[in-house]
C-alpha cells in the first residue's frame, strides 16, 4: 500500500494485498479521501447489494454517464487492491465475473487506519506513540 502523506510517501504492505492510498481533501465520506469517485460509488453499490454482481449489473444501478467498460476497468483495480473479490461464472453468453467486497464499509474504514497507524509507529518508533498518547489525551 502506498500512502502519501503531504510531502511523504510511506510504503505500506496490507494483508489484502497492495492498496494505493493518496489522501485528499473534502468529500463526504471518510473513503473519499482515499478512494476516487468512481471506486467509491463502486463501493457503495457493492455494499448495498444483497449478492455479488456482475459488471452491467453494477453499471445500471450506478445510472450515471459512466461506459460500462470504465466500471469494468474499476473493478479490475478494485480487485487489485484487495477491496473487491471476484468469482468467474460461465452463463450466457460465456464466462463473467460477478463481484463483491472483501469486507462491509466499516471493516474496510478500520483496516485502512489500522495499517496506517501500524505503519507509522513501525517506521517512527517511540516518537509515533509518543505523538498519538499526547494527541489522544487531548480529545479526551
Amino acid at each position: 500500500m502506498l500512502l502519501y502523506v503531504g510531502s511523504y510517501s510511506l510504503t505500506i504492505m496490507a494483508e489484502l494485498d497492495v492498496l494505493s492510498l493518496r489522501f485528499r481533501e473534502g468529500g463526504k465520506h471518510p473513503l473519499d479521501s482515499v478512494l476516487g469517485p468512481l471506486e467509491r460509488r463502486v463501493l457503495d453499490v457493492l455494499w448495498a447489494a444483497p449478492a455479488p454482481l456482475r459488471v452491467r449489473e453494477i453499471h445500471a444501478r450506478l445510472k450515471d454517464d459512466s461506459a460500462q467498460t470504465s466500471i469494468a476497468v474499476m473493478l479490475d483495480r478494485l480487485h487489485d487492491k484487495g477491496l473487491v473479490k471476484r468469482v468467474a461464472a460461465t452463463g450466457r453468453g460465456g464466462t463473467h465475473y460477478t463481484y463483491s467486497p472483501v469486507a462491509s464499509r466499516e471493516e474496510t474504514e478500520r483496516k485502512i487506519v489500522g495499517r496506517v497507524v501500524d505503519r507509522l509507529i513501525k517506521t517512527f518508533g517511540p516518537s509515533a506513540v509518543s505523538y498519538f498518547d499526547e494527541r489522544f489525551k487531548k480529545k479526551r
